[in-house]
This record gives C-alpha cells, sequence and structure tokens, in this order.
C-alpha cells in the first residue's frame, strides 16, 4: 500500500472516508430505529396503562353495585321513618307535632336522595319554578333545631319573592349545606344572615356568618371536592363542590369570599323568571326588600 502510486493512494483515502461515512450512518440510523422502537415500546405501555385508568373510571362511574345497592338500601330506610313519622304525626300535638313534621320532610330528603344515588342522576324532569326565598325558609325550617343546639341565631333579610328555574329540593339542599357549613364555622353565640336579593336578571341568595372566614387553603383552591379543614368526620368537603354544580346546571352560580369585615359570605345566583309578592314568613321575620 505504501508502495502505491501516489493516485491509487488517493483513491484509497477517498474509499476509506466514504466506507467510514457509510459506517457512521449506518450506526446513527441503526441507533435512532433502536430508540424509536424502545419509544414506541413505552409508548404501548402507557396506551395500556390509559386504557386501565379510563377502565378503572368507568368502575368508579358506573352506579352498580355500589350506588344501586346503597340507594336500594336507603331508600329502604327512609320508608321506614316515613311510616313511622306518618303514624305519630296524627298522635302528636304542639312542640312534638312540629318536631315530627321535620322528621317526615327530612326523611323524604333522604329518600329522594337514595333514589338519585340508585339511577345515577337527579330525580325530576329538569329545572322547574321555584320560589327562591319560600325555598331558603324551607331550608331553615329543616335544620332549626341543629343551629338552636349549636346556639346560632339566624337573621332573615328576605326580599321580593324571586321567583328561578331551578327545582326547590335542590334549592333547600344548597342552602341546608351552606347553613351547616355556616353554623359549624360560628360556634356558640355566632349569627348566620340569609339575604335574598334581585339584580338586574338576577336572583341572589346570600348567606353571611360572622365566623372566622375560608381559611386560605380553601381560598387557593375553591370548589375542590374533598377539600376539608373540618375535623375527620365532621365534613365530607363536597357541600360547596355539590351547590356549585347544581347551579351551573340551572344557569346560575355560586361564589364564596370571606368578608372584609369577618366571617365568610356564599353568594348562590340564579337567572330571575320573575317576582312574586313577598312571602308570608315566620313572626319573628321581617322582611327587608334589598336590591344591589
Amino acid at each position: 500500500l505504501f508502495n502505491a502510486p501516489a493516485r491509487d493512494a488517493g483513491l484509497l483515502f477517498g474509499l476509506a472516508i466514504k466506507t467510514s461515512i457509510f459506517i457512521a450512518a449506518a450506526l446513527t440510523l441503526h441507533t435512532l430505529a433502536e430508540r424509536t422502537r424502545r419509544a414506541e415500546t413505552r409508548a404501548g405501555a402507557q396506551r395500556a396503562r390509559l386504557a386501565s385508568l379510563e377502565t378503572q373510571l368507568d368502575a368508579l362511574q358506573d352506579p352498580t353495585p355500589f350506588g344501586c345497592g346503597a340507594g336500594h338500601d336507603l331508600r329502604n330506610a327512609a320508608t321506614v321513618i316515613l311510616g313511622s313519622a306518618e303514624l305519630l304525626l296524627d298522635q302528636l300535638e304542639g312542640p312534638l307535632r312540629r318536631d315530627c313534621e321535620r322528621i317526615l320532610r327530612a326523611a323524604k330528603v333522604c329518600r329522594t336522595l337514595s333514589e338519585e344515588i340508585a339511577r345515577g342522576k337527579d330525580v325530576g324532569d329538569g329545572p322547574e319554578l321555584a320560589a327562591l326565598s319560600t325555598a331558603a325558609e324551607s331550608a331553615l325550617w329543616l335544620c332549626e333545631k341543629q343551629l338552636a343546639q349549636r346556639g346560632v341565631s339566624v337573621k332573615r333579610e328576605f326580599g321580593q319573592e324571586a321567583m328561578v328555574m331551578m327545582r326547590a329540593p335542590q334549592i333547600e339542599r344548597v342552602v341546608f349545606n351552606l347553613l351547616i357549613n355556616a353554623a359549624a364555622a360560628t360556634g356558640k353565640g355566632g349569627t348566620i344572615v340569609v339575604r335574598t336579593d334581585c339584580c338586574g336578571g338576577s336572583a341572589r341568595l346570600v348567606v353571611e356568618d360572622d365566623g372566622p372566614g375560608f381559611s386560605p387553603e380553601i381560598l387557593a383552591r375553591p370548589f375542590t371536592p374533598r377539600l376539608t379543614t373540618k375535623a375527620p368526620g365532621e365534613g365530607t368537603g363536597l357541600g360547596l363542590w355539590l351547590g356549585r354544580r347544581a347551579a351551573a346546571e340551572n344557569g346560575g352560580s355560586l361564589s364564596f369570599e370571606n368578608r372584609r369585615q369577618g366571617g365568610a359570605r356564599v353568594v348562590l345566583e340564579l337567572p330571575l323568571a320573575g317576582v312574586a309578592a313577598i312571602p308570608a314568613l315566620t313572626a319573628s321575620t321581617a322582611p327587608v326588600i334589598t336590591r344591589c
């Protein structure tokens, strides 16, 4: 080779360079192909994992068997309570009769909820016209004993009766949850204000309390399901989330904030369908017409 003419040496050198380039290109292609194969393998594993997660999610969303079974059993229990309360109602008078009526009403709510759990959807044919203040008063009546036991007073400031397109039982459940939350926050000696008013094309229901207000954790992650600062066994962290979902299903909204003077404020806002006369409230209630 060293004795070859300069020309042949140049050709051999060029051939060596080209061979090196081809070898380098082949190695590069092999490396790329191997990386592609590994990427496809990882992608296949991720697709399989995703399919597994989707299957698990479908299983969680499927009301069968837990949802249907629990709904069925709860409905049976509520039916027993309803039957017993109806039998007692005819035998009672005065305050005891009123307490029995409250038990009867709560049992009916439980039966409706059990049917929704079993069916996996709300019971009803869609939105219905409801009186906002009347529904709020019904929720107040339902939790009257609980508020009294906690030593919490309630101030009503009901304006003109606003008619909204949302089923009355839905409104009652939203307000009931807000009242229970407010009572737990204020504690003994606390005050809750329930206010209704109209603003433009919307009707509003406001629940305010003089407690410590929402924690920074709740304010930083609003409406996060199962997020609660209550002690174990005292809260599920679903009340506000469920309330916002119910409001959104009816074209409305639910918002909350801390008041500058202390305490918390939650606002349920719904499209206004009309205004009726001020409803008959309890004798201790002095209706106040408020507009924004």
